[in-house]
């Protein structure tokens, strides 16, 4: 197989994409403990739906997301159906940003609520646990958008996958 440099970026940048949705997917869903915290951070995208059981299509949408996470990750590091691949982590990281950015908000307020019931010398600490959970947050939401940028490119690029992949063989 004749392969250049370019077909070297590409499985780097397919390996490593691949590896931050795989290890987040592992971290979100490998027990029933986990899965069930995951169910209840995806149900704050419904909080103001008018589904009459929130719960259900949270649960729902953790397993899709699960699926897409493993799918897409799989396709990625074995260049098989890149673009399809690239799209599965694009559909599950729109929704994930949404959830880092409200998680963010909630984790504001609920620093903010214990904060005034706190003597004031207890205050510098928790303004350091708010400011945290800020960065936390933000900085996850903002690692979602670097990869919906590079989800994007893969779905666009001409090829998407090099020579170093599963598609190339076909």
């Amino acid at each position: 197989m004749d392969f250049n440099i370019n077909d070297v970026a590409l499985l780097i940048l397919r390996l490593s994409v691949a590896y931050v949705f795989l290890h987040g997917a592992w971290m979100i869903s490998r027990n029933q403990t986990v899965r069930k915290r995951s169910v209840k951070r995806t149900a704050i995208l419904f909080d103001t739906s008018s589904f009459l059981n929130n719960m259900t299509v949270a649960k729902i949408c953790a397993y899709i997301g699960f699926a897409l996470m493993y799918l897409g990750s799989i396709g990625l590091i074995l260049g098989l159906a890149t673009r399809v691949s690239a799209a599965f982590l694009f559909i599950f990281t729109v929704p994930g940003i949404i959830v880092h950015l409200r998680e963010r908000d909630q984790a504001i307020a609920l620093v903010e609520t214990v904060s005034r019931s706190m003597g004031v010398a207890d205050r510098d600490q928790t303004e350091l646990l708010k400011w945290s959970a800020y960065a936390g947050h933000q900085s996850s939401a903002n690692k979602n958008y670097a990869l919906l940028g590079a989800a994007l490119f893969f779905m666009l690029a001409t090829n998407p996958h090099g020579r170093l992949a599963v598609d190339a063989l076909y």
